[in-house]
């Protein structure tokens, strides 16, 4: 009893111990992904992905168990061309499921300063060279081949005697409808002009013992052939096309000197004739046949400008190089896109496709040309790059209607829409697949009664093919795919209305008009038409290859 009474007696100044209750006893759960970080620019394979989780029971990443024993978690993940979603969830000590997100950009990258030097190429078959030697040939007449007004007449002068003189004038060149030909060797095109039914009409005039006289004269062939070796070159972005050493022969070559006077020796005329005739001919060919192919050729270049929302993309290609082989000519093109604008993101580059992944033309084809998804990529790129995706909308200014409001318990409302990472396509496991990641969408809606405020961080994707549509090279996009993920909000409604609010809020129609409108218009060469395009393309490969079939108009 007395030990009891000191023990008592000791303890009475102090306070009593408190009982700990489960929440104090309770250990800090916490479950946090530190690498990667959130919308990082990495490459493809392997990954290290670590973070924190301290208190967790169960750790799974993409859905597979990892181990839960340590505060620490590292591991490895597999990264795929495109975007790609890390997540990280678990069960803590207390029953609640924690979980942690990062979405990161894979590929390879280039640098959006640069030209593209292998998204674009044509190739150009001998049924091809056919339609152009045709376009050229019809665009060929003898207008444009006598030079009447020029210095070339007299074409003839002769005083043998004194008051004895002749005289003659080119007065008239026709000729059957030409034929060009056009065939490729290594490195240059052999280029035979064929003039059927030459008729050259001449003015002979002049004294025979001081008497004035005219004649009127013809001299004709059952063709003009001129050959030469055409090259083509690639200068700063331009083609060059020069034609090397013409010769020229009139076969058939027949007059009449009979009507002459005596005086004239017939041979030194008709070589003189002969001689003139052949030097103009080749002279203006030699103009004019490089400038018809050199414009055909120029409507290959690739070249517009495209309004999207409130901006303009730009797309521009300049010749980089020009390969003739027996097969045809290929020509290979620089190119550059750019949007104007004043965004401030930061980024390792556009997603670039693998030179390895590149398609060889199809030589038998008129027309071929090997399109890469940079082309694409790039514009996606540069549209985020520029700001043209960082929309707002309100319904103060009608952006976001307010039509679609009836039923809504609110008035106004207001949505910002800021893609973190650029849009891409890649190939999907079953075609092509448009993805967007990591885009925060914020919605204010002030005086609703579910809430003033909501912040979202969306996913989207969607099947996307290629068609050839007037013309143009086009992306076709089905219906969007979502994957709304809520990172803070006072709106008291149900999660699970929340996808029907965001179809609202977000402006499908325009998000998919803006990957459309990016597509690739076919050149226009001249006066030949393209009859049709077929578009193929391997799962393999990062790039598109067109057929297309031409016909002279």
């Amino acid at each position: 009893m007395l030990i009891l009474s000191l023990l008592i007696g000791c303890n009475k100044d102090r306070e009593p111990e408190p009982i700990a209750s489960a929440q104090d006893t309770a250990p800090e759960t916490s479950l946090t992904l530190l690498v990667p970080e959130d919308v990082a620019w990495m490459p493809t394979g392997a990954a290290q992905v670590s973070g924190q989780a301290r208190g967790m029971t169960t750790l799974t990443l993409n859905g597979a168990s990892i181990p839960a024993e340590t505060d620490t978690f590292s591991e490895s993940v597999t990264l795929t061309r495109g975007l790609n979603h890390i997540v990280v969830s678990g069960v803590d000590v207390g029953g609640d499921t924690l979980t942690d997100k990062a979405t990161v950009l894979a590929g390879e990258f280039a640098s959006p300063g640069d030209t593209m030097t292998d998204a674009l190429s044509t190739h150009i078959g001998l049924s091809g060279l056919d339609a152009i030697g045709a376009l050229a040939a019809g665009a060929l007449d003898p207008s444009l081949l006598l030079d009447k007004e020029g210095t070339i007449n007299p074409i003839y002068a002769a005083e043998p005697l004194p008051g004895n003189t002749l005289y003659a004038d080119l007065a008239g060149l026709t000729f059957s409808p030409a034929d060009i030909a056009i065939l490729p060797t290594t490195g240059a095109l052999e280029v035979t002009v064929t003039l059927p039914d030459l008729l050259i009409d001449l003015d002979a005039y002049g004294e025979v013992v001081w008497l004035d006289y005219g004649l009127d004269l013809q001299m004709t062939a059952e063709a003009a052939i001129i050959t030469a070796e055409v090259m083509i070159t690639a200068e700063n972005g331009e083609l060059e096309v020069t034609m090397l050493d013409p010769a020229i022969s009139l076969e058939g070559f027949a007059y009449d000197l009979s009507i002459l006077p005596d005086f004239i020796e017939g041979y030194l005329f008709v070589e003189t004739i002969q001689g003139t005739v052949e030097d103009m001919l080749v002279e203006q060919a030699n103009t004019l046949v490089p400038a018809m192919i050199d414009e055909t050729l120029t409507g290959l270049e690739f070249a517009y400008t495209v309004p999207i929302l409130d901006s303009v993309l730009s797309l521009a290609a300049a010749f980089d190089g020009v390969d003739i082989t027996a097969d045809g000519v290929a020509l290979d093109m620089g190119v550059d896109i750019s949007v104007p604008g004043t965004g401030t993101v930061s980024y390792a580059g556009y997603l670039a496709a693998p030179l390895s992944s590149i398609p060889a033309h199809d030589v038998l084809d008129p027309l071929s040309l090997v399109l890469s998804d940079d082309l694409l990529n790039r514009a996606l790129f540069e549209l985020w790059r520029g700001g043209v995706m960082d929309l707002t909308l309100s319904t103060d200014d009608g952006s976001l209607d307010p039509v679609a409001m009836d039923g809504l318990p609110l008035d106004t409302a207001t949505v910002h829409v800021s893609p973190q990472l650029p849009p891409v396509i890649v190939n999907g496991e079953t075609g092509l697949l448009l993805q967007a990641g990591a885009v925060d969408v914020v919605a204010y809606t002030p005086g609703a009664s579910f809430g003033e405020y909501i912040s979202l961080r969306l996913t989207v994707s969607a099947d996307a093919s290629f068609s050839v549509i007037d013309g143009i090279v086009q992306p076709q996009l089905g219906a969007l795919d979502l994957d709304i993920e809520i990172m803070e909000s006072d709106w008291g409604i149900p999660n699970s209305s929340i996808p029907e609010m965001v179809d609202w809020m977000l402006p499908q129609e325009d998000l998919l008009a803006m990957v459309s409108d990016v597509g690739v218009a076919l050149p226009s060469l001249g006066g030949i038409t393209m009859s049709s395009a077929e578009l193929q393309r391997s799962k393999e490969s990062l790039y598109s290859v067109i057929s297309i079939d031409l016909t002279v108009k």
